[in-house]
């Protein structure tokens, strides 16, 4: 097969340089452009800040690519919920996957901070420990229907490149073990026998085959995980990167061909702002062959072409219904096994339910220990979620997002003429939305066909709402409409600040800490500069430093906490664009500092999730006590702001 560059070195060039002016002026760090959604010139753009985390494609080169039509998609949108079955090498040390093994990443994952600790010659060699005594394919099938999973999305490869099939192009595989056997084909004819779907997850970057080599650092120069092309280069990729295309091609036609019916393909080589490009793989000319081996298959967004459905990793998306997507998430806090402790029973269900509010999917992540069986406790934990969705599930599976959208009480779903509305947060008795146009509610009940009181006058639904059951992290309330929901526009507020995501995020943590600034002056207001952190914001503004080369705030938390986001309000008044190069970094003593945004002018108000580079991928949470927010004029200038809080969870 003949094969080209989706775009000449120019373009991609010019597209670089386009996305860094689109993307990353609202927030400013280079890192924080994810690639989690892809976005389309023209279409909905999820609301500011998560702009940051979306992959923009001109309506041309959109246009240009491929996809599933609406009835292959038919199925994942039904679904809701998927299993990520996530097994490898590193469960043998019970350590995430990959990045907690390899102890040189190759570039650009180069400086991940989370290269591991084994050398060479230990981890390559624990194939040969491989036994997988208790593996039984079926029962890991009969676990994911018990659990109330729709599909099933299998690892085969991850970053370490050992191969879970029996594939010709590679020794470094899973028949090549005590184990003797395929693991991927007893799983996938498993999945057949019960009428389960089942999605290959493959992962691009490839730390052990010799030929991989995307971005050659020789070529390039580098500032930590990014990368820009050195005067006079044209191309990042090794000497050798086209070999491994070429395998590539050939291991993604085996796992297409060898295995009859493949739903899904989970590709995991992100766009994340640049450090991945579609040249690296051949994106759209691969993906489209994956088509052609598989007509009805539908592919994710991580080839750096927009693909079917959009990514977000370890947070819940917002409400979008012009386009599928599916939020990941681990039960614990690891993809694969490692023996810590699962999430708690109210926060999985919580992050379902959101997510099928939102219109969207959700995948969560686990695995077996290294002879092949599945921990009780985390068994037990999805026995439970499936206990929940038997008596609840006609309000999750098979519905779609709306008609109102997501706020602090919950959401809804729908399917025809039933409206589901799921009360996570009691608002008080009664729950008050606007009215549906051009519908009357006929009926409301809960679950158990209990009525539900309510009134529809002058443009509003009130619903009075039961007493929650003891211990029920869901209230459903179903209402029967005289006029079918699908199709309708989702009505609500605003949107939410990301920050309303309490799952990801956690809860505000700064109200009751100490602030002080590097110096005072004549217009400080009374209790400065400890009214920075209060509950409302000030006047105009809670502090004023002299004019000073690098004025600066800090905010003491009290204890050490995974930070996950700052909102800044700026002054309110004249006097904001002083502000234009205010910085935020965080440390652990009030000493060492490590910077993680800056931004790229002046705003009212900047949303400003903190991340961590994780197992591949920059997730909310950095463990620290002490944020500091400064600039760095050109010149003497004042530093003055409204209010600051912090987010973030407890360690």
């Amino acid at each position: 097969m003949k094969r080209i560059d989706l775009f000449a070195v120019d373009a991609r060039l010019l597209l670089r340089i386009v996305i860094m002016f689109i993307v990353f002026a609202p927030c400013g760090t280079r890192n924080e452009a994810y690639a989690q959604w892809s976005h389309k010139e023209g279409d909905p753009l999820i609301a500011r800040p998560l702009q940051i985390l979306a992959q923009p494609f001109s309506k041309a080169e959109w246009e240009a690519s491929n996809f599933a039509s609406e009835e292959d998609l038919q199925w994942f949108r039904d679904a809701k919920y998927g299993m990520f079955l996530c097994y490898g090498l590193s469960t043998r040390v019970k350590k995430e996957m990959s990045f907690s093994i390899v102890p040189n990443p190759k570039a650009p994952d180069i400086d991940s901070g989370y290269e591991g600790p084994f050398e060479d010659k230990d981890w390559k060699t624990w194939p040969q420990h491989m036994k997988l005594e208790k593996f039984n394919a079926k029962e890991y099938v009969e676990i994911a229907k018990r659990g109330g999973f729709k599909y099933i999305v299998l690892v085969v490869k991850h970053c370490d490149g050992f191969h879970l099939w029996d594939t010709a192009h590679s020794e470094f595989k899973v028949t090549n073990t005590p184990f003797g056997r395929d693991f991927t084909k007893e799983i996938v004819d498993a999945c057949h026998a019960a009428n389960m779907p089942i999605g290959l997850y493959y992962c691009q970057r490839d730390w052990y085959h010799p030929d991989y080599m995307p971005v050659d650092p020789e070529k390039v120069t580098r500032n930590s995980l990014y990368w820009d092309l050195k005067p006079g280069e044209t191309s990042p990729l090794g000497e050798n990167h086209q070999k491994y295309i070429d395998y590539q091609y050939e291991v993604c036609e085996e796992l297409l061909t060898k295995y009859g019916k493949i739903d899904l393909f989970w590709w995991d080589a992100a766009w994340w702002g640049g450090m991945f490009t579609a040249d690296m793989w051949d994106g759209e000319n691969i993906t489209r062959r994956v088509r052609e081996l598989q007509p009805d298959i539908i592919q994710n967004n991580r080839c750096s072409v927009p693909g079917d459905f959009d990514t977000p990793e370890q947070r819940l998306g917002g409400y979008q219904d012009w386009r599928p997507w599916e939020s990941c998430m681990p039960l614990t806090s690891n993809w694969c096994y490692t023996g810590t402790a699962t999430k708690p029973l109210e926060q999985i269900i919580a992050m379902v339910v959101r997510n099928a509010c939102n219109d969207g999917n959700f995948l969560l992540s686990w695995g077996p220990q290294w002879n092949g069986e599945f921990a009780e406790s985390e068994k037990a934990r999805l026995f439970e979620i499936g206990d929940w969705l038997k008596e609840n599930g006609r309000a999750i599976y098979a519905t779609r997002g709306g008609p109102w959208k997501t706020a602090a009480w919950g959401g809804s779903t729908r399917n025809g003429k039933k409206v589901y509305l799921h009360i996570l947060q009691r608002p008080g008795e009664t729950l008050r939305l606007p009215a549906l146009p051009e519908r009357r509610v006929q009926s409301a009940t809960l679950l158990n066909g209990k009525a539900v009181s309510f009134s529809q006058n002058n443009g509003i639904l009130s619903i009075t709402l039961p007493e929650a059951k003891p211990g029920a992290v869901d209230t459903i309330v179903e209402l029967v409409l005289d006029k079918s929901a699908d199709g309708l526009a989702a009505i609500g507020g605003a949107a939410p600040s990301i920050f309303a995501d309490s799952i990801t995020y956690g809860q505000v943590v700064s109200h009751q800490a100490t602030v002080k600034a590097s110096s005072s002056s004549q217009w400080d207001p009374p209790n400065s500069p400890q009214t920075l952190v209060a509950e409302k914001p000030a006047g105009g503004f809670a502090f004023h430093t002299v004019e000073e080369m690098n004025p600066w705030v800090e905010i003491d938390l009290g204890k050490e906490i995974s930070v996950t986001g700052v909102r800044v309000l700026n002054r309110a008044n004249n006097g904001q664009d002083r502000a234009a190069t205010l910085r935020l970094s965080v440390s652990n003593n009030g000493k060492d500092w490590d910077e993680v945004w800056k931004a790229e002018g002046t705003e009212q108000v900047w949303h400003i999730p903190v991340t961590e580079y994780r197992g591949g991928a920059y997730v909310p949470g950095r463990k620290a006590r002490y944020i500091r927010l400064e600039t760095r004029p050109d010149a003497p200038e004042f530093l003055h702001l409204q209010q600051v809080k912090v987010w973030g969870k407890k360690l």
